[in-house]
């Protein structure tokens, strides 16, 4: 029977990998800022059309509906924000 050196015993080995997933996970491109594309009006969008990322954002900023088309939408001091898995919409409330 072959011993494991303690550095190298599963629960260190299950760490490591814990760490590269992370670190992968972290490293791999998602819906960023580097991603949004200028749809005119202040909204910017990632991953979905400009037309209906302007219609959700006027939709938002009429009625501030937390749900719109499936979208969850949410707002700060001078900006909203709509999320539908990975699709994000970035607009201005002014």
């Amino acid at each position: 029977m072959e011993r494991v050196s303690p550095s190298m015993s599963p629960p260190r080995l299950a760490g490591i990998a814990i760490a590269i997933v992370v670190a992968f996970l972290m490293a791999s491109p998602a819906a960023g800022a580097a991603d949004l594309v200028n749809c005119g009006g202040g909204v910017r969008a990632a991953l979905v059309g400009c037309s209906k990322a302007r219609r959700i954002a006027k939709e938002y900023v009429k009625t501030h509906d937390h749900s719109i088309w499936l979208y969850r939408c949410s707002s700060g001091d001078n900006s909203g924000r709509c999320v539908l898995d990975h699709k994000l919409i970035v607009f201005s409330l002014g």
